[in-house]
């Protein structure tokens, strides 16, 4: 399965046909600042979902069972919000994603001219080879009294960019999720879920 396209996410073009994907995506909660530190490592010590309403709390985003990788994009929001209602009573107060050599990367706090969505974030970096737990960066949210913080669809997709420039999307139950409370997901342990066909169209320059 794939989808060629140039670098930097200008245009796509062709199909991206999905097939069973183990490729994860987990999302780990701390207190404190988290740097590109690896806290957790999905054996013995699994990542932190679980938010305490209110608090302000750093949200590191990782890669995990990749052969190689070049970019990643996805949408992030509370309870599938969108367009103003994207973060619902949450707070995104800052991010950073610099843990990769080249590592470029813009989460959108606000919209844009259509089809760009706040929580839109696009990283791309230098070929990264091998599936061990990476982090790529983290996001500080004011958390909200309630709700969950998901790894939605952007308007292109939700996946992994290769160093070959094969585009591979990530099933829903390989994506972390955090929650305020109970029923946040780990993602350390991928499902064998086939990711939906989709197609691909031309994207607006997300750098600018």
């Amino acid at each position: 399965m794939e989808c060629r396209f140039r670098t930097c996410w200008h245009l796509v073009r062709g199909f991206c046909i999905g097939g069973n994907d183990l490729r994860t995506i987990i999302l780990h909660v701390q207190a404190t600042p988290l740097g590109c530190n690896l806290p957790f490592d999905c054996v013995g010590n699994g990542p932190n979902v679980s938010v305490i309403p209110g608090s302000q709390v750093f949200v590191a985003v990782y890669l995990r069972n990749y052969d190689d990788v070049s970019a990643f994009a996805c949408r992030l929001s509370v309870d599938g919000g969108s367009g103003g209602n994207t973060w619902r009573d949450w707070t995104l107060l800052g991010a950073s994603f610099s843990c990769l050599p080249g590592q470029t990367a813009q989460v959108r706090v606000q919209g844009g001219p259509p089809p760009i969505e706040p929580g839109d974030l696009t990283t791309s970096f230098l070929c990264n080879s091998g599936g061990a737990l990476q982090p790529l960066g983290w996001m500080l949210f004011r958390a909200g009294s309630a709700g969950c913080l998901r790894i939605e669809e952007q308007s292109l997709g939700t996946g992994l960019l290769s160093c070959s420039d094969e585009f591979t999307g990530i099933a829903v139950s390989n994506r972390g999720v955090v929650c305020v409370g109970d029923g946040g997901h780990n993602a350390c342990e991928p499902g064998q879920v086939p990711v939906e066909n989709r197609t691909w169209g031309q994207i607006k320059a997300q750098y600018r």
